[in-house]
């Protein structure tokens, strides 16, 4: 049996995909000679994503042989082929098949806990939801077991099992136990944390407020949906921020974040108004005075307020808007008079309210542009031309990127200048696994 890649293994973004089909039949010598040949691609092409359907498998062998930064455990194969495609790691994806979450817990976060690797200090969960849930202790194991953590991201249900191991006094009998003091020691070195917990138990958000506020003192990057007032008064090093879902109205904030230099809301209300949305956007812009990047993803959001607010705020060099609703063209026109100099990225996928007469005034208004993502089309088809697109291209002469969500007119603009245009539909599958990143990973 051959472990070794196919000479015609697809290349892209420098990521050599691998699939590798296991059975229950394997030995457990076979599997790990599988991801031993894994570990020996992403070593030599520095960027791998090997899919795994998953059985009982050791990774310690096979990641201890492999002198890596990064691992990435996840069961998306677009998950983990954006992942890697991004970061330039290695990154394996677990399939589960009929194997519960628990078993997997015991058989795997352990073997990640002993690896040996001197350079790991990366290590990303991407649990889909419907893998089911996952309990705390499986995390505990990471936290405790891996001394190098300083990146945490887990996406999935996080609920206890039955029955509990832990005392009734969740936010005292376990933390006070040997176990949460070794757990709570382990977060507190955390300098990047992305945690989405599901569930709105009183219990799970207790877990998750914990978390958070243990490793407040160290983050750089944070990533997380919840009670974020505590947090924010206490990160002062906090580089990147993304709230996630339908927080809370945020308390006055008055502790300045000087080293803050992105933010983002993310799934903040798409479905439906969130009337907080607005003034936490004005707080968190209000603390952050060297903020350079902001987000708005799957939100529904006034168009006047919000433009206000971000006039208000120095100069941006990076704006996205998203799959956001309630947004005018002539707001966006009136911000890039005010702030646009220095503007350098404009992404507005999927959001159909931008027009060609914004697109035409574009060059004068963001001068220092070079990158712009174009929304979608409507139903009744491309909202742009090609000759308006074109125009652009040429008068505008520091744009080097161009992204369009329709196919058709990508191809007729690559055909006069296909160094700089792109399908965005064919490249969103490799964007970053987000605004979280950890720094941006918008769909955790």
């Amino acid at each position: 049996m051959s472990f070794a890649p196919s000479r015609r293994a697809p290349l892209n973004f420098d990521v050599l995909l691998l699939i590798f089909r296991q059975s229950t039949e394997w030995s457990d010598r076979e599997k790990r000679a599988c991801l031993t040949s894994a570990a020996r691609v992403c070593r030599i092409w520095h960027a791998a994503a090997a899919e795994v359907l998953w059985d009982d498998v050791k990774l310690t062998d096979a990641f201890n042989s492999a002198n890596l930064q990064s691992f990435s455990f996840g069961q998306s194969r677009e998950e983990i082929k954006s992942f890697a495609a991004a970061s330039k790691r290695a990154a394996i994806a677990a399939r589960t098949r009929t194997l519960t979450l628990a078993r997997i817990g015991t058989a795997t976060f352990a073997d990640i806990g002993a690896i040996k690797t001197p350079n790991l200090r990366s290590i990303t969960l991407l649990l889909e939801r419907s893998a089911g849930p996952i309990s705390l202790d499986v995390i505990a194991v990471l936290f405790e077991k891996t001394p190098l953590l300083v990146a945490f991201a887990f996406a999935g249900g996080m609920r206890y099992p039955s029955p509990r191991p832990f005392s009734a006094d969740i936010a005292g009998g376990f933390w006070k136990s040997a176990h949460g003091r070794a757990v709570d020691a382990a977060i507190a070195r955390l300098n990047k944390l992305a945690i989405c917990v599901t569930g709105e138990t009183a219990e799970a958000r207790a877990i998750e407020s914990r978390i958070i506020q243990t490793a407040a003192g160290k983050l750089k990057d944070l990533t997380a949906k919840g009670d974020l007032a505590g947090v924010l008064t206490r990160a002062h090093g906090l580089c990147s921020l993304a709230v996630r879902g339908r927080t809370a109205e945020l308390p006055l904030l008055t502790a300045k974040l000087p080293a803050l230099r992105s933010a983002s809301f993310v799934d903040a209300g798409y479905s439906g108004y969130n009337p907080f949305l607005v003034a936490n956007v004005k707080s968190i812009l209000s603390i952050a005075p060297s903020l350079s990047s902001f987000t708005l993803s799957f939100c529904t959001i006034p168009s006047a307020p919000l433009f206000t607010a971000l006039a208000q705020h120095q100069p941006l060099n990076y704006l996205s808007l998203a799959n956001t609703i309630g947004l005018d063209a002539d707001h966006l026109a009136t911000y890039l008079v005010a702030r646009g100099v220095k503007l350098r990225t404009l992404m507005v996928d999927h959001c159909r309210w931008v027009g060609e007469p914004l697109l035409r005034e574009l060059p004068a208004l963001a001068p220092a542009l070079t990158t712009l993502a174009l929304g979608a089309n409507d139903a009744r088809g491309p909202f742009i031309s090609l000759h308006v697109v074109d125009a652009l291209l040429c008068k505008h002469p520091a744009l080097e990127r161009v992204w369009v969500a329709d196919a058709a007119l990508a191809r007729a603009l690559g055909t006069r200048r296909k160094p700089i245009v792109g399908n965005l539909e064919r490249e969103r599958r490799f964007d970053a696994v987000g605004d979280v990143g950890l720094g941006r990973v918008p769909y955790l």
